[in-house]
């Protein structure tokens, strides 16, 4: 006689409950998988928003360091000229 809630036909393990736990883990694995790739890619897209904003405060100081470096290089140009005519 075979009870289907046990999946057991006179005190034996059938094979059904056996496949079904394997593609339960099987399952299981690709949903982890899928999470890690998930959490990669957020990781990977958040390296890289990190990485962007690095970049602009990087361009961001260049561009006022030039600024700053071409307005003293006018001031001592000025100077020198205002000097030369005395």
């Amino acid at each position: 006689m075979r009870h289907l809630c046990s999946g057991r036909k006179s005190g034996v393990l059938l094979q059904p409950r056996r496949v079904s736990v394997q593609i339960t883990l099987q399952a299981a694995e690709v949903y982890a998988g899928i999470n890690s790739l998930k959490l990669k890619s957020l990781l990977i897209e958040k390296f890289y928003k990190q990485a962007e904003n690095v970049f602009f405060f990087l361009i961001s100081y260049l561009k006022c360091r030039l600024r700053h470096n071409l307005y003293f290089l006018q001031e001592g140009t000025q100077q020198s000229g205002k000097m030369d005519k005395q």
